[in-house]
């Protein structure tokens, strides 16, 4: 199965999303790198998470978006390429992905589940 990186740039709302396939599927990690506004403004009404640099495996029962407002993460899908996600990026995970979260730095993000 090949794995897939994509890099779409919309100028017109200066942002980027990032797409990497990670099984058979195809579910894939969304990587907001300059969500807009309104965006932004309705993650911050979600709760809020946040750790401190550990390592440790992670399963979705469920799709999650997430707004990092703090720190740098590396996810990694099983049998897929790492994914970095920074403060200030607005990220997807799909239901039922399994990975590895590797938090370099103190993180915390809004997020809400699906």
């Amino acid at each position: 199965l090949s794995r897939m990186r994509k890099v779409l740039h919309l100028q017109s709302l200066h942002l980027a999303v990032v797409t990497v396939g990670v099984g058979a599927d195809m579910s894939e990690i969304q990587v907001v790198e300059a969500p807009g506004a309104d965006e932004i403004a309705e993650a911050k009404k979600w709760p809020t998470w946040d750790c401190e640099p550990s390592k440790f495996p992670w399963s979705y029962s469920q799709t999650e978006t997430c707004y990092v407002l703090e720190g740098h993460v590396t996810v990694t899908p099983d049998g897929s390429q790492p994914v970095e996600i920074k403060a200030g990026q607005m990220a997807t995970f799909p239901k039922g992905m399994k990975c590895t979260w590797e938090v370099h730095t103190y993180i915390k993000k809004h997020y809400n589940f699906e």
